[in-house]
Parts: C-alpha cells; sequence; structure tokens
C-alpha cells in the first residue's frame, strides 16, 4: 500500500481516537488530523535505525498497560474488549512509537556541553562556585517562605495530625511516620509549646523544612554544574525547583516524605559517583556521608530499607569490580541500622509497623472477592476468621485503609501459615479479581491519564480552619506561571532561530486558553501526575542503557517505584517525590555529551 494511504489511516485513526477519549469539538479533531498527518510523513525519514526495534517493543509493553489501565480507570476491571479496542491499540501504539522515537532522535542531536556564561554584576552564576550556590538557595528559599507567610503555619494533613498527637502524648509513639522524623518533629514542639502555641511550633519546623529543601536542591545544582550539563537545563532545573507547584507545596507540608525524598537525592547522587569514580571512598568524609544518608533512607521510610539494600545488591552484580571491595561496608551499614533500630524501639517502647500495613494488597484483592460473593461457603468462612464481615462493604479499589483495617491482626500473626495458604487458594480461584485488584491499586504510578494532586491535600490550622480553594487556586496560577516561564526561557535562548520563536508563539495562545481550568486540562495536569514523570524516567533510563551510558543514579528510583506495586494507595505524588526531584538530573545527564 502507498506509505501516504497509510499515513492518512493512522492520521484518521488519531483524530478519531482524541475525539472519543476527550470530547473534543469537530473544528479540533480536523486540526489534529492534519498535524498528524504533517508530523508522521516527516518524523520517520529522521528516526535513527538502531532505536526502530527498541521502540517497537517498548511502544507494545506500553500500549498494553495503557489500553488495561483505560479499562481500569472507567469500571475497576481489566475487560477491554470493546467496539473502540482496535482504535484505542493502534492510537497508543502509533503515539508512543513516534513519541519514543523523536525523543531519542532530539536527544541524540541536542546533546550540548555549552560553555555559555551569565554573570550577576561581575560574578558568573550557575557554575559550582559557592557563590552560585548562595544565590539558587535564596531564590528558591524566598520563593518558599513567601508561600509559608501566605498559609501560616503550614499545610497539615491525616498524617500530620497523627504524627503531631505521638508528638503531644495523645498516641503512643509508632514506626508509621518514622520515629526519627517524630523526634524531630518533638523538639519544634517543644519551642512552641514554651510560648503556648503549637502553631508556632509547626511554623518553625515549617521554616527549618524550607531552609534545607533549597539546600539540596542547590546542592542538585551545583553537581550538575560539575559534571557540566548544559547551561538551559540547568536554569529550568532552578525553575523547576523554585516555580514547580509540587515542590512549593511540599515544602511546607508536615510529612516524613519531604526530609526521605531529600535523603534520597544525596543518595541516589552519591550512588552514582561511587560506580564512575573507583577513589570516591578513599575520602573519609565521603564515607561517613554515605552512611549517614544509608540509615536516613532506611529510617525515615518502612520501604527505605529495601531500597538502600537492594540497590546495594543490584551494584554488587552490575559494577563488581567498583562495589567488591567496599562491600563490608554495605553490609555494615544494614547491621548498625537493625541494630541501632532494635535498641531504640526497646528503650522507649516504640511499636513497630502493624501487619496490615505490609498485607494491604491480599487485603484489598480477598475484599473484592468477598464483596463479588463469588466463593464458596468455605471460602466465606475462611475469610472471616482473618476479617469482619464488613470488609466487603468497605472495599474500595483504589484504596486499601478500609479494608485492611478490617483485618484481625492479631489472628492473622498467630495463623500467618493459613493466612497465606487461603491467599494462594484464591488466587488460583480467582486470578482475574486478583489481577483487576491489584492493577486497581497502583495504576495511577505508571499511567500518565491519572491525576492525583495535592490540589485536594487540605489546610488546616490547628483550630480546623481549611483553605483548600485557595491552595486550588493558589497551584493553578504557579503551573501557569512555571510553563510561561519555562517558555520564555527556551525562546530567549534561541532567538538566532526564527522556526524556534514561531513554534513557541504558536504554542502560547493555546497553553493560556487550556489554562482556565487545570482539572479539565490534559497539558497542564501532566505536572501532577506521578504517572507522567515515572514514565520519563523509563524512557531515558533505556535510552542511556541502549547506549552503554551509566545508569546507576536511575537504580535507587526504579527500586522505590517498584515498592509502590504494593502500595496502599493507587497514586498516591508523595511516595515517588524522591524520584520526581531525580528528574531534572536524569534529563541533564542523558542530553550531556559523554566525557
Amino acid at each position: 500500500m502507498n506509505k501516504k494511504i497509510i499515513t492518512l489511516i493512522m492520521s484518521l485513526i488519531l483524530s478519531f481516537f482524541f475525539f472519543i477519549k476527550f470530547s473534543i469539538e469537530p473544528l479540533l479533531s480536523l486540526i489534529i488530523l492534519i498535524s498528524s498527518y504533517y508530523l508522521l510523513s516527516n518524523l520517520d525519514k529522521k528516526f535513527n535505525k538502531k532505536y526502530k526495534k527498541l521502540s517497537i517493543i517498548v511502544s507494545i509493553i506500553f500500549t498494553i498497560i495503557y489500553v488495561i489501565c483505560d479499562s481500569i480507570e472507567k469500571t475497576y476491571t481489566i475487560d477491554i474488549i470493546n467496539r473502540y479496542l482496535l482504535v484505542n491499540v493502534i492510537s497508543y501504539f502509533i503515539i508512543f512509537y513516534y513519541g519514543i522515537n523523536s525523543l531519542f532522535y532530539f536527544i541524540d542531536i541536542k546533546k550540548d556541553n555549552n560553555d555559555r556564561k551569565i554573570y550577576i554584576g561581575n560574578k558568573e552564576i550557575f557554575t559550582e562556585s559557592r557563590f552560585s550556590f548562595i544565590v539558587n538557595f535564596i531564590l528558591i528559599f524566598v520563593i518558599y517562605l513567601l508561600f509559608l507567610l501566605k498559609f501560616y503555619p503550614g499545610i497539615l494533613t491525616f498524617d500530620s495530625f497523627n504524627e503531631l498527637s505521638q508528638v503531644q502524648g495523645i498516641l503512643p509513639l509508632m514506626n508509621n511516620h518514622s520515629i526519627l522524623h517524630t523526634e524531630v518533629l518533638m523538639i519544634f514542639y517543644k519551642i512552641g509549646n514554651l510560648f503556648n502555641s503549637v502553631n508556632l511550633g509547626v511554623f518553625l519546623y515549617m521554616l527549618f523544612q524550607i531552609s534545607l529543601m533549597p539546600f539540596v536542591f542547590s546542592y542538585v545544582l551545583k553537581f550538575m554544574a560539575k559534571h557540566k550539563v548544559s547551561m538551559v537545563i540547568r536554569i529550568l532545573s532552578l525553575l523547576f525547583f523554585m516555580l514547580h507547584p509540587i515542590n512549593v507545596i511540599y515544602s511546607i507540608c508536615l510529612w516524613k516524605d519531604i526530609f526521605f525524598s531529600l535523603s534520597f537525592v544525596i543518595f541516589s547522587i552519591i550512588i552514582n559517583n561511587l560506580t564512575k569514580d573507583n577513589d570516591y571512598f578513599m575520602n573519609k568524609k565521603n564515607i561517613i556521608i554515605f552512611i549517614i544518608i544509608s540509615l536516613l533512607v532506611m529510617y525515615l521510610r518502612n520501604n527505605g530499607l529495601y531500597v538502600v539494600f537492594i540497590t546495594f545488591v543490584v551494584l554488587f552484580i552490575r559494577y563488581r569490580k567498583t562495589i567488591k571491595r567496599i562491600f563490608p561496608l554495605f553490609l555494615s551499614i544494614i547491621l548498625l541500622f537493625f541494630l541501632s533500630k532494635t535498641i531504640i524501639f526497646n528503650i522507649f517502647y516504640i511499636k513497630g509497623v502493624e501487619i496490615k500495613e505490609a498485607l494491604s494488597m491480599p487485603s484489598q484483592a480477598i475484599a473484592r472477592i468477598y464483596k463479588n460473593n463469588n466463593i464458596t461457603k468455605d471460602e466465606k468462612k475462611e475469610i472471616e476468621k482473618f476479617y469482619t464481615n464488613k470488609v466487603g462493604e468497605v472495599y474500595i479499589p483504589i484504596i486499601a485503609d478500609n479494608t485492611k483495617n478490617e483485618m484481625n491482626q492479631k489472628y492473622v500473626k498467630n495463623h500467618f501459615a493459613s493466612y497465606a495458604l487461603l491467599n494462594m487458594k484464591l488466587f488460583f480461584t480467582h486470578n482475574k479479581e486478583y489481577m483487576e485488584s491489584f492493577i486497581s491499586n497502583n495504576y495511577g504510578y505508571y499511567y500518565m491519564n491519572t491525576y492525583y494532586s495535592p490540589i485536594f491535600i487540605q489546610k488546616t490550622d490547628l483550630n480546623g480552619v481549611i483553605h483548600s480553594e485557595k491552595i486550588s487556586n493558589f497551584m493553578l496560577y504557579m503551573s501557569i506561571v512555571l510553563v510561561l516561564t519555562i517558555m520564555m526561557i527556551i525562546v530567549l535562548w534561541n532567538l538566532n532561530n526564527k522556526k524556534n520563536i514561531l513554534s513557541f508563539g504558536l504554542l502560547l495562545p493555546v497553553i493560556l486558553c487550556l489554562s482556565e481550568n487545570i482539572k479539565n486540562n490534559s497539558i497542564l495536569t501532566l505536572l501532577f501526575s506521578i504517572g507522567f514523570y515515572s514514565t520519563i524516567m523509563f524512557i531515558l533510563y533505556i535510552y542511556n542503557k541502549k547506549n552503554k551510558r551509566n545508569i546507576s543514579i536511575y537504580i535507587p528510583s526504579i527500586i522505590l517505584w517498584l515498592t509502590m506495586l504494593l502500595s496502599p494507595v493507587y497514586s498516591e505524588f508523595r511516595y515517588l517525590y524522591p524520584m520526581f526531584l531525580l528528574i531534572p538530573l536524569f534529563i541533564g545527564f542523558t542530553f550531556k555529551r559523554e566525557d
């Protein structure tokens, strides 16, 4: 068949796909048809042959995932057969195949280690100098401080109040929010208590947090400058840290996840350094920092232990020559963690994480089966030994909190072998429901159409006043500012290229028109989709692995992402916030020419 006819057919399918999926106007469908035909007929000529087979495989995988997730999002089932199935399959494959190939092509032609310079007075900025570090710190800190003053004393959620209750002695100390973080919060609470103000204590804690975040982000920018990452990417990275609504909002959220994320970023950078520099641990200072950061990652989140341990294992397999001689250090860190944790927990009578937290996924599957009543009397009787008979009533496919709270934890602990056997039996007799339950409870971590935004975080002061609407408006404002600022920077950087300026000039009114309602805007909502950033990470990882580049900096994030597949919530941005913060480094190192 003629290539032009094939391209036209693909363009028609794509325009119909967008029409049925997003309910767009017929005129816009016509524009998509014309644009698709133009793009598809020109892109294929530029693609590098070495990526085509890889892109086909990756596109098939993504297509399967997205067709299934489309069904999950609508009905929480994997019943994908419908009259639009063929259109969806072809459209997703075209989008991913051409998108991935275009990205790879763009990276190949845009790798840059430019030496452009920017000055404040007679001092150069965006370098690895102390002056640049201070400038970056101040710029980020001021934005966060203004936001904190606007939403005094900070953003508190249910988890925040739970941890604060432990600090106040209302609830017993537990490790569900990390005892280390609880103790840090307790210091600021006691200072505030001296002035009879819990609000003041929370505010002082937030001041500490908004000082720590710019410090780490400035270090990342310095690290990028040291490794000669492109100047434009470093500037965009500064904007990312300073203006991205997620970073601005999270800067004043009272969660352990923020401390964990900052430690995780440093941990990932150290992993990158030690796999590239055989003498990295010849410096005692580096060893001490690595021990402290590794312990922080393990102490601040329960899955931090898996991240550190599995990272060590992967490094030992992949970089054996470099890692073998320092393997005793890795082993010592793990042993030190368990020893110190045991001692601290025994001294302060701290409760560990409840068993129901680790069994969120099987609880969801059992609740789904129980609710559908697709079980025998014997199976129902067996389930009711481990759960109350309300477990089916409270089942919500995308969050496990309700179902796991119906668990008889004492009985599960004492009869864990029977519990495991029950799950095994149910899996073989109800494997479809297990699969649907599993995907329903984690699809947001890899499906970029999922929108789970901190816009819905309730900002609550300790008197119970809620200001979530103000935060929603602020998030929208910051989103528009970020997008327009990035566009302006790119235009200024390409003043000598009239085609680029024309392209961005045409995009500007489109962005403005789409910015009326962030919840219904598929462009701006990508800023708040953790699945979008996961997709970026994996595609960049594939590109770098294909080109035999160092991919060690991705390892902790990929391991963290894998642990999210067993998460109790289908899509919680803060759970993968560390990976999100590393996106500038992933992009910067990808576009950097090899030394």
